[in-house]
């Protein structure tokens, strides 16, 4: 991913006169009026954060584009796509970069990642805690913080406790005596609007990174 923000492309045609080139999908789902725009956003928003565009400058793109195709400004529901897809690249990259999240002091998915690399035992497994999505990027960081503060108190001798994709921690740890009764207890600690999985650690590395990538994905 390359943070260095380079020269914008201009805008050209495609048939679409005015939009930057990455912006023809969403102008012409605009334009169709088609259920895809937020979807389309959704994938401008990740590759504009791949490529080093700011947040603001993105939105800026957004609107003019809407204001192009459609004449209004964006809904909130596109800007929540776009937003949310170059927050979810952002912090996959950071995560790449350290062994712990910055923002909540969890391991890194990185770091899971390479414990996991080495030969691993048959009874290791991965619960995945899933938060409800809160109202602001902040209030997710705090869910997330108390939420592997709670996976501590609950598995004392984990391996690992990471933050994985945007709203999920990961505990790696042992599937011994109890573990059982320790899974039903955070479910419980999760309340109605959380979700727990219990994923089984494979020896084979393609495997292991599958099940990260879709729990950081999901």
């Amino acid at each position: 991913m390359n943070f260095a923000a380079g020269n914008r492309a201009e805008p050209h045609t495609h048939g679409r006169p005015g939009y930057h080139p990455e912006w023809v999908a969403v102008g012409e789902a605009l334009e169709d009026r088609s259920w895809a725009v937020v979807e389309r956003c959704r994938v401008v928003g990740r590759d504009l954060a791949e490529r080093g565009v700011s947040v603001r400058e993105a939105l800026d793109e957004l609107r003019s584009t809407t204001r192009l195709a459609v004449h209004r400004d964006p809904t909130f529901e596109e800007c929540l796509a776009l937003t949310d897809a170059w927050a979810d690249a952002t912090l996959g990259y950071l995560n790449r970069l350290s062994c712990s999240d910055p923002l909540t002091g969890l391991d890194s998915q990185a770091h899971l990642l390479a414990l996991l690399g080495v030969p691993s035992q048959a009874d290791l497994r991965l619960v995945a805690l899933e938060v409800p999505r809160p109202l602001d990027f902040f209030a997710l960081a705090q869910e997330l913080t108390l939420l592997g503060e709670t996976c501590r108190s609950v598995f004392p001798h984990a391996r690992v406790i990471a933050r994985v994709g945007v709203r999920r921690v990961v505990v790696l740890t042992h599937a011994g005596p109890g573990f059982g009764t320790r899974v039903s207890l955070l479910t419980r600690c999760m309340g109605e609007d959380g979700r727990v999985l219990v994923e089984p650690v494979s020896s084979d590395r393609s495997a292991i990174e599958a099940v990260i990538d879709r729990l950081a994905r999901a």
